[in-house]
């Protein structure tokens, strides 16, 4: 089997590819999920927002941000802005213990912890160790 050759495929962030559909084919839908739709415009003014508020909050690159929700289309505006800003997704699963969480979160360092309101009371106290 051949190697890959790395330079011949060009690095490209996520959410670049977003970026792209969003100029090419605004209205196209890019998100369903249940009875809500996202077409690539909307998705790419969310990503932007979403982008600007992290960096506003002090969220570089290399940072990581971990997440804490169920699946849901914030959590994947939340990926593509951490890409575009060069930050870490870490995303938690909501099935693990408060124990097992606060390991991770331990282990990952994140610099900021985003959560489903769903998940509040856990998230405080995962976030204060």
């Amino acid at each position: 089997m051949p190697a890959l050759r790395p330079d011949l495929i060009p690095a490209r962030r996520i959410d670049s590819l977003i970026a792209g559909h969003a100029a090419a084919t605004p209205q196209r839908p890019a998100i369903t999920f249940g009875n809500t739709s996202l077409d690539y415009a909307a998705l790419e003014a969310a990503v932007a927002a979403m982008a600007g508020w992290l960096d506003r909050t002090g969220i570089a690159g290399g940072d990581r941000i971990a997440v804490y929700a169920r699946n849901h289309p914030e959590s994947f505006i939340t990926l593509l802005a951490a890409s575009r800003i060069g930050a870490i997704l870490v995303p938690l699963n909501w099935r693990l213990s408060a124990a097992e969480l606060s390991w991770q979160m331990q282990d990952a360092a994140p610099s900021l912890l985003l959560y489903g309101d769903e998940f509040a009371e856990t998230a405080v106290r995962i976030g204060d160790n």
